[in-house]
């Protein structure tokens, strides 16, 4: 839902209206705005955790939401659990679970015939490259590819950089 007066109003109804029985949220605002939505309803709230800052948020509807209406944790490595959870107490309240991501390597993995036209691109050159998709956003931790980059010195180019939005 776009960030509005009302959100949360507007998510409880569209919630119901749709039958949910869990709202999966991985952001601080998503959790605010979940807390407000299923407080006091059926619908779980269940957070994935995803924050990379040096400190989790602990603002006063945070506590709320690991107080009254988040069901489950769920956290995508053994350490950022561990680590959370010691420097965060009121996080334990909610029931922690982890979930690696991962892939299948036996469904997913290199082809040949399909990568080899990649490299020979016109714009990519015959030279190693590095290649980095996603949102920008600081979850996604692109300081550590532009310090890795920075640390390469004169041997590093940057070709371009750009964005491209997909339409669905």
């Amino acid at each position: 839902l776009p960030r509005r007066k009302g959100e949360a109003w507007r998510l409880r109804k569209f919630l119901a209206s749709f039958g949910a029985e869990v709202l999966l949220v991985d952001r601080a605002h998503d959790i605010r705005i979940g807390t407000l939505a299923v407080l006091g309803t059926r619908t779980a709230l269940v957070s994935r955790y995803n924050h990379f800052r040096a400190k989790p948020p602990e603002d006063l509807l945070i506590r709320v939401a690991y107080g009254l209406a988040l069901r489950e944790l769920v956290f995508l490595t053994a350490s950022a659990r561990r680590r959370v959870l010691a420097e965060v107490p009121f996080m334990r309240r909610v029931r922690p679970a982890t979930i690696y991501e991962g892939i299948d390597v036996n469904r997913f993995h290199p082809c040949e015939c399909t990568a080899a036209p990649f490299p020979r691109s016109p714009d990519l050159g015959c030279e190693p490259f590095v290649l980095a998709v996603g949102a920008l956003s600081g979850e996604k931790r692109y300081d550590f590819l532009f310090d890795a980059l920075s640390r390469l010195g004169e041997d590093a180019e940057v070709i371009s950089f750009g964005v491209i939005h997909l339409d669905e």
